[in-house]
């Protein structure tokens, strides 16, 4: 018998038939398959499809979900498991959200499993992007995190619409997204997951970690966030270019343009003619379209004069999406830990640093480990943290004390 196949219709009776075997973990009832179902994005599993009609329900509450295999490197009995959550836009509205949940083996610990709450970086705009296609695969030291024995939920954040990009770097709706996938994880795992939790991402979702400790204690009162690590946060809009605009080729420059189309495409009546050149249009909206690699491939040669308007970052699209985009504009009251790559050409190290110590620090007087790490850059510095990260994480779900010291002081190694 195969067992993800069977396994959501056989969780009572499984649980009846290892109950000589030492406690199972208990998992909530599988929510049932709504009755009608639109067509899913082009090219996705069925899956993904949007059902024809849904209420409004609380964020976080499942729609649908099924058993997928786990990647190979994790402990025997790690359960994977694709789900279909209720969030809220950055508006307000709610919004179908994907993403996966990985379910450690074995009996819960007293109270249940942390939750580690994954938000993941660039992955592209369109649906056909979304990381849990891959299922648990893209997630960063997962095997560490599953030994140690937390749940581990990782959103794939809004834009399953067919036709729909998604809303990129727009901190308040990925935050939903990351917070609400925690919910998720418990409503699917009832008593076995507790509401402890850490928020983590990388790049993107390092933008959306730190959001989302900034709002969690008001958004999502129902969960209690121990940490948030952020692994090379972009702080803002502004930062991802260089100004004056330059004539070389900048790796920032695409994530800036991804940006800006995607926020025109979510925002009626905006448009992008007043922050990209003519030339550049065809090229820039082509981004709704393509998964990062062929992105970043095609903006690889651009330099940012010959792609953006001089003053761009003054026109209407470009100051919205920045104030939508910009962190550390409240407090958070778990600590932070933020890790940054000294050789990072995507986002400065230099705006970095200014982030914690004159944000974070500072203006919001919130407790932060900075680590910077040299020698790495954008695409290693996760591997190159690794070690620090998931200690880190670690000492805050054991329930360690604040990290001590100085405000964006480096960790004790």
């Amino acid at each position: 018998m195969n067992p993800w196949a069977a396994w959501p219709a056989l969780l009572v009776a499984a649980a009846l038939a290892l109950a000589g075997c030492g406690a199972p973990r208990p998992v909530a009832a599988h929510h049932p398959l709504e009755p009608a179902r639109s067509s899913a994005a082009a090219g996705l599993p069925g899956f993904y499809a949007l059902p024809d009609q849904v209420a409004p329900a609380p964020p976080g509450a499942l729609v649908r979900h099924e058993a997928i295999p786990a990647p190979s490197g994790l402990p025997r009995g790690t359960d994977v498991v694709r789900v279909l959550y209720h969030s809220l836009t950055d508006t307000g509205a709610d919004v179908l959200v994907s993403g996966v949940v990985v379910v450690p083996p074995g009996p819960p610990p007293i109270g249940g499993f942390p939750i580690v709450t994954w938000a993941h970086p660039t992955t592209g705009l369109p649906p056909a992007c979304l990381p849990s296609l891959e299922g648990a695969s893209p997630i960063p030291y997962l095997s560490a995190l599953v030994k140690a024995g937390d749940v581990v939920a990782a959103t794939d954040y809004e834009g399953l619409s067919p036709g729909a990009i998604q809303p990129y770097l727009v901190g308040q709706s990925e935050a939903h997204d990351v917070l609400d996938a925690a919910r998720a994880a418990r409503q699917l795992l009832g008593a076995a997951a507790s509401n402890v939790v850490l928020v983590a991402g990388y790049s993107q979702g390092a933008q959306a970690a730190l959001v989302a400790g900034q709002v969690a204690e008001l958004y999502a009162p129902d969960l209690f966030v121990r940490g948030v690590v952020a692994i090379a946060p972009p702080a803002s809009l502004d930062e991802l270019v260089p100004h004056p605009l330059g004539s070389k080729p900048d790796a920032g420059l695409v994530y800036a343009v991804m940006a800006l189309v995607a926020w025109a495409a979510d925002t009626p009546g905006t448009s992008l003619g007043s922050a990209i050149l003519p030339d550049a249009r065809a090229r820039a909206t082509a981004l709704g379209h393509e998964c990062v690699a062929t992105a970043a491939a095609a903006f690889a040669h651009l330099a940012p004069d010959a792609v953006l308007q001089r003053g761009w970052e003054a026109t209407p699209v470009a100051r919205a999406l920045e104030e939508a985009s910009t962190v550390g504009r409240a407090p958070t009251l778990a600590p932070v830990l933020v890790v940054q790559g000294a050789a990072d050409a995507v986002v400065p190290p230099s705006g970095t640093t200014a982030l914690v110590r004159s944000q974070l620090c500072r203006a919001e007087h919130d407790t932060v480990t900075y680590d910077r790490v040299p020698a790495a850059g954008h695409g290693s510095v996760v591997a190159a943290a690794a070690a620090e990260v998931v200690s880190w994480i670690g000492a805050r779900l054991d329930g360690a004390p604040r990290p001590a010291g100085r405000c964006g002081t480096p960790p004790r190694r």
